[in-house]
């Protein structure tokens, strides 16, 4: 296992047992491959959130979700990555990156053509943090917000994991998918959502992107109590709370 093929090992993907419906948007990404997304959209006048989710999960797991995200007047799109849910194709970091750019531009393309013009954010949970990034990276000036959720700044945890030595294999952070770098040059308001408790990516990982972040509004939620896989059960109303009140700031602010 060499450094620049080990980050493709993160990847848990799982297949969606629900047939398409009327929710899902299957986006192309290459010739033979689509990637599927779950278009949220209650109103017209919500703000917009497209969502990259975290590992081992698929669109389908927030189907009870998103009517929260509509209780407080925020329209979702949960994007899935290759091979997650109703997805062609095998992940890694390369397509991780190409893809989330073009599910970007479908995204809001679609949402400008339909009408839903209240703004965009982005926001990434767990690996999504590395397509919110990435995103910002390009299309910063198109977007209101960025939300990380349960991210990571690097991939060291990550290895830690695994119980690999990043030394032994010479694993440098351009290997990975340079999740700080990109927030360095990110000038936006962002939001950091990080579990006291998370056992997979630790807090300090949260105080790192906080702390280095180029964004002029920034803002870190720190959820006592909670591992990395149930923030929004320990935090419940809280958490949406919050993501609503920066978005609505910074919108206006716009």
């Amino acid at each position: 296992m060499i450094a620049e093929n080990l980050i493709d090992f993160i990847f848990f993907p799982r297949k969606s047992n629900s047939p398409k419906d009327e929710l899902d948007h299957l986006i192309s990404v290459d010739r033979n491959t689509k990637v599927g997304c779950r278009f949220f959209l209650k109103d017209k006048d919500f703000h917009n959130i497209l969502f990259f989710h975290g590992n081992g999960e698929i669109c389908q797991d927030y189907d009870d979700i998103a009517q929260y995200y509509h209780h407080f007047k925020l329209n979702i799109i949960i994007a899935d990555y290759r091979g997650y849910g109703l997805s062609d194709g095998k992940p890694n970091k390369e397509n991780l990156h190409l893809d989330s750019l073009k599910i970007f531009k479908y995204v809001n393309s679609y949402l400008q053509k339909e009408k839903y013009v209240n703004g965009i954010s982005v926001m990434g949970r767990s690996l999504g943090s590395a397509s919110a990034c990435h995103i910002i990276s390009k299309h910063e000036k198109d977007i209101t917000c960025c939300i990380i959720e349960s991210g990571f700044a690097t991939e060291l945890p990550l290895l830690s994991l695994r119980n690999i030595n990043p030394e032994d294999i010479n694993f440098n952070l351009e290997d990975g998918f340079e999740n700080l770098k990109k927030l360095k040059k990110y000038k936006k308001p962002l939001l950091i959502i990080h579990a006291d408790l998370d056992e997979i990516v630790p807090f300090s990982q949260a105080d790192i992107m906080i702390l280095e972040a180029g964004s002029d509004v920034k803002d870190l939620f720190k959820v006592n109590g909670a591992g990395h896989n149930n923030v929004i059960n320990v935090a419940r109303e809280e958490y949406f709370i919050k993501i609503k009140d920066f978005i609505d700031f910074n919108n206006k602010s716009n």
